[in-house]
Parts: structure tokens; C-alpha cells; sequence
């Protein structure tokens, strides 16, 4: 695949309004899309991108989280939580179908108007940045994201999806955004300043949520966030079960970056 250069590795705006929808109900609908077309299309201009894109752009982006939050409340009522198994799958279906339904219009903006990268490829790049925005920020209400601007690698990058993403169900079934005081912290950063080579170090913390025992056996969702990253990538991923909430530290090479 080659990855568009007008397209994000993940793109976490998404999730920000999907959230806000979830959260504030129908009443956010007006200020939100206004908000989100006027960030989009001065951040696009800036950017040396014409109206156009800008506006076609900002189309999709208002578009996603109406879809999101559409489909849960058609599903499961106007007061969504993410409480049981059934709630966190609904979620992820809906996710999913916004990301692929809106990564139409966003491909179709890109290649004819900016890059000259083949459609589906502009399609898969998009629908995955703004898949992994909603499903990883949208949960995320009580949430600390820290870190400087990284672009990974497709390959790479559709991994380390899968582990936050494994990493976000856990906390809303039984860790700590199950509960309305948990927090989680999610921080990156290079391991060395200035140092081309220096690896990706990312930490999942979480804090203030019920308290945390191993599990005795290892189930799906941990062998995927223990061992993918090793056995693909070469990296390292460190995951603890404290008494006080799940800590997970990854490092994966500069060489996906």
C-alpha cells in the first residue's frame, strides 16, 4: 500500500467528536459540526490545500460521528455506556462502518484533488486513521493523551491499533473506564531526543478503577497485546497487572517509523 501524505497514521479528532456525541446527546450536534467544519478548513488552508478539500474534507469529518452516534442510539437507545459485551461490540461495528462509509468521500477527495496515490489505498489509509481515532479516543472520556507527532509505517501502525484497541476494551469491561472516576494515561515519546534511530516508547497507565488481579490464564486479547509486536516487529511489550490499575509499556524500532 502507499500511504497518502494528506492522510494521518491515526487520526484522533474522530474519536473526540463521536465522543462528545456520546456524551452530550443530539443537543452537541450543531456546535460540534460547526466547530469541526471551521478547524477543517482553516487547518486545510493553512496547509497549502485548496477550499475544496477543505470543505469536502470537513464534510466527512462532521459525518463520522453522526454516524457513530446514530447507530448506537438505533441500537441500544439515545443513552449509550460502554457497560457489557454486547454495548463494546456495538460500538466497535459502528466504528468501523463510519470509518469505511466516510473514508469513500475522504479517498475521493484526496486523490482527485490533492495526491495522485490509487483510491483504495487512499481508502484503506483513511478508514484506518479515523477507525483507530474513534475506537481508541471515543471510550476515553477520563483520558490523558501525551505525545509529540509520530507517523508510523501501515503495517506497523494497524499492529499497534490492535494493541491499544485490545488495551481499551479491557479498561472499559473491567478496568479503570468502567467506573466514572477511573483514569488512564497514555503517553509516547522518543526513547533518545534528537536521535534518528532512537525507538518509539509508548506507556498505557491506568489509575483510579477497581482493582486489578492477573488473570490465570491468558486469554485472546492478552496474547495479542503481549506477543504481536515481539513476534512481528521485533519489539518489547511489558504488561503488569497492579493492584492499582493495568500498565502496559511498549517499544518498537525506529525502523517503522
Amino acid at each position: 500500500m502507499v500511504p497518502p501524505s494528506d492522510v494521518a497514521a491515526v487520526w484522533p479528532a474522530a474519536g473526540i467528536g463521536a465522543g462528545i456525541l456520546l456524551a452530550f446527546g443530539r443537543s452537541a450536534l450543531v456546535p460540534l459540526a460547526i466547530g469541526v467544519m471551521v478547524g477543517t478548513v482553516v487547518a486545510t488552508v493553512l496547509s497549502d490545500r485548496s477550499l475544496a478539500t477543505a470543505v469536502f474534507k470537513g464534510f466527512c469529518y462532521v459525518t463520522e460521528p453522526v454516524i457513530v452516534a446514530w447507530l448506537l442510539a438505533r441500537w441500544f437507545g439515545p443513552a449509550f455506556s460502554f457497560q457489557d459485551l454486547r454495548r463494546v461490540s456495538g460500538f466497535l461495528a459502528a466504528a468501523v462502518m463510519a470509518a469505511a462509509i466516510t473514508g469513500i468521500g475522504g479517498a475521493a477527495t484526496i486523490t482527485l484533488l490533492h495526491t495522485t496515490a490509487p483510491f483504495w489505498d487512499a481508502w484503506r489509509a483513511w478508514s484506518l486513521a479515523d477507525g483507530v481515532g474513534i475506537l481508541v479516543v471515543a471510550p476515553l472520556g477520563n483520558t490523558e493523551l501525551n505525545g509529540p507527532a509520530v507517523v508510523l509505517r501501515a503495517e506497523a501502525g494497524q499492529v499497534v491499533a490492535m494493541v491499544v484497541h485490545e488495551l481499551a476494551t479491557n479498561a472499559a469491561k473491567h478496568g479503570s473506564l468502567s467506573t466514572p472516576n477511573g483514569r488512564v494515561s497514555v503517553r509516547w515519546r522518543r526513547r533518545s531526543n534528537g536521535d534518528p534511530h532512537a525507538p518509539l516508547v509508548l506507556e498505557w497507565r491506568e489509575t483510579a478503577g477497581p482493582s486489578v488481579v492477573a488473570p490465570q490464564k491468558t486469554g485472546y486479547g492478552t496474547s495479542i497485546i503481549r506477543d504481536v509486536i515481539p513476534y512481528e516487529f521485533g519489539g518489547t511489550v511489558d504488561l503488569t497487572f497492579t493492584p492499582l490499575g493495568v500498565q502496559c509499556r511498549l517499544e518498537l524500532s525506529a525502523t517503522w517509523l
